[in-house]
């Protein structure tokens, strides 16, 4: 229960610390006198669905990448730019990637995805990747320890 509070407390944080912009300058390295900063202050966040398919026969180095690829996106769940995330299945074998990330543009979330293992290692093929605004009327909150196992913590 105490992991349960303590993801929940920070995701809290996060979205806090989002909804100021300090997180996107934080990661970018920039100040509240940045430009970019300034732009992304004005402008409202908003959530997309974000598919990402495979590239064809990258399903080794997926699995062989799969542990880098979760604990570098931790640091994007804490701030709040992804939502939650996690494999689109053909059958039974996976076949790209699906994320529910907010930010203010498709851009902001495609410089984020550029210097992911899995672009970097030919698993996704950005060039076919999805954008799809989004508008979240009910949500639920939980870790699911089934799936990501009961060491997984944010």
């Amino acid at each position: 229960m105490f992991a349960v509070d303590k993801a929940h407390n920070l995701r809290r944080r996060a979205l806090q610390l989002y909804d100021k912009s300090e997180i996107m300058q934080m990661l970018r390295g920039g100040s509240d006198h940045d430009s970019m900063a300034h732009e992304m202050r004005s402008e409202p966040a908003m959530e997309w669905i974000v598919l990402i398919p495979d590239i064809e026969g990258s399903l080794e180095t997926r699995m062989r990448v799969r542990e880098t690829h979760i604990k570098d996106m931790l640091r994007h769940i804490d701030s709040g730019l992804f939502q939650m995330g996690g494999g689109t299945l053909a059958g039974n074998t996976v076949d790209g990637s699906a994320i529910i990330a907010r930010a203010k543009s498709e851009a902001d979330i495609m410089s984020v995805l550029k210097t992911d293992i899995y672009a970097r290692s030919g698993v996704w093929n950005l060039e076919k990747i999805k954008f799809i605004p989004f508008k979240c009327v009910y949500r639920r909150e939980h870790i699911d320890n089934a799936v990501m196992g009961a060491g997984w913590k944010f």
